[in-house]
């Protein structure tokens, strides 16, 4: 199994339900990969002047297998800086519909 979770909103309960998520998954042996894109106002929560508690829960994930990606244009609209190791994509839902086609199994959160 395969599972991309895509985060659309900024507030702080969807962005740590979403990496609950990801580090459950990761941690389970069935789930080969697992990706967090995020599209719309939830790359905010992949910036560097994140608060610091929301930093320290995206850390372990970070530092797990868990690949995580935001949509550049919303980035660069907002000119914020991206944590060390998020990976910017041209389009989050185009990510999202390419990796569906991969095998993956889209959860959203919210």
């Amino acid at each position: 199994m395969k599972a991309a979770i895509s985060l659309t909103d900024n507030g702080s309960r969807n962005f740590t339900h979403a990496l609950i998520c990801a580090r459950r998954m990761d941690d389970d042996e069935a789930i080969e990969d697992v990706c967090l894109i995020a599209r719309g106002e939830g790359v905010e929560l992949f910036d560097t002047a994140l608060d610091p508690e929301l930093q320290g829960e995206l850390s372990p994930v970070m530092d797990g297998d868990v690949t995580c990606k935001v949509s550049y244009p919303c980035v660069e609209s907002r000119e914020m800086d991206l944590v060390d190791g998020v990976e910017p994509v041209e389009s989050g839902a185009i990510e999202l519909l390419e990796m569906q086609s991969e095998g993956y199994d889209l959860i959203k959160v919210p």
